[in-house]
């Protein structure tokens, strides 16, 4: 910014600012006649296009953005590769095992399953895995849990996450479960 003015006087065509003062300064206004509306230089003035005095900051912004895009993200060759997350995304997903206190089958559906589940804190979770598990099976069991996921209505039952399974080539899902002893409400890191 100090340099700014300088520039801004040099662009107008007009000789160095620091001169300029000294030269006009009017002892009874105290004042440099430069900054009276009547002030004209001794001298021709002619303007001349400069350099960009106050380059844009969003555009480098999105330059520098893109640079780092391209050097961090690798080219989509297939559909696997156009799937792909950051992990800041990945880290907002909140994984916790919860322990399954009761199921029960949802009326007039084959696949739904009402499930209310310890996470640390007790919730309703509505899984499609009634083609899989029978509710009798899935009490007791820990499970993996998406506790973050904004809650949604299914066959008009509010589910409060999501149990987290795989599904085969012959399409039954299986729940995923942990390999040893761990506490509910415990995170997945």
């Amino acid at each position: 910014m100090p340099s700014t003015a300088e520039k801004i006087w040099t662009q107008l065509g007009l000789k160095s600012l620091a001169g300029e003062v000294k030269q006009s300064y009017d002892v009874v206004s105290r004042y440099p006649k430069i900054f009276c509306w009547e002030w004209k230089p001794a001298y021709d003035i002619m303007v001349s296009k400069g350099e960009q005095l106050f380059p844009r900051i969003e555009k480098d912004k999105k330059e520098n953005m893109d640079e780092n895009k391209t050097e961090a993200t690798p080219k989509k060759e297939n559909s696997e590769t156009q799937n792909l997350i950051t992990i800041g995304d990945f880290a907002k997903v909140e994984l916790k095992i919860g322990k399954v206190l009761n199921a029960e089958r949802v009326k007039k559906s084959d696949k739904l399953i009402r499930l209310q589940v310890n996470t640390g804190e007790v919730r309703q979770i509505v899984a499609g895995i009634g083609k899989a598990y029978t509710p009798e099976e899935l009490v007791g069991k820990k499970i993996v849990v998406v506790t973050n996921l904004q809650p949604a209505k299914l066959m008009g039952i509010e589910s409060s996450g999501m149990i987290l399974a795989a599904t085969g080539s012959d399409g039954v899902p299986v729940i995923l479960i942990p390999e040893k002893y761990v506490e509910e409400g415990a995170k997945i890191k």
